[in-house]
């Protein structure tokens, strides 16, 4: 990434969903497309906006997203609308659980994995 980011929470999803599509265009498989994001608190100085993040509603991108500590419930809550998982765990040492509980929701969602 070349843009320094210091709690641009949003802006942060925006380019790595950039970066996202951008390795998408070399690859040529389909695959699962997933924006996994790890914060510790809200969004306080992005030039992106919540609304601008809809296009997770229209694309194949998947966003899930983890808030460590206790004050990320208010701002999963507003990610929600966007997100097919998000979880809160209240320290670094559940994350490895929390993201395999995550992509879990991912994948069972968009049904790419069949038995």
């Amino acid at each position: 990434m070349s843009k320094k980011i210091v709690g641009a929470l949003y802006d942060a999803i925006k380019i790595g969903s950039q970066e996202l599509l951008l390795i998408d265009r070399e690859l040529p498989y389909n695959y699962l497309k997933v924006v996994l994001v790890i914060t510790d608190g809200g969004d306080n100085d992005s030039c992106t906006s919540l609304t601008d993040l809809s296009y997770f509603l229209e694309t194949d991108l998947c966003l899930c997203v983890i808030g460590v500590g206790n004050s990320t419930q208010r701002q999963l809550q507003k990610l929600d609308t966007y997100a097919l998982s998000t979880h809160s765990i209240a320290q670094f040492a559940d994350l490895y659980q929390a993201m395999t509980i995550s992509l879990g929701v991912v994948i069972e969602r968009q049904r790419y994995v069949r038995f």
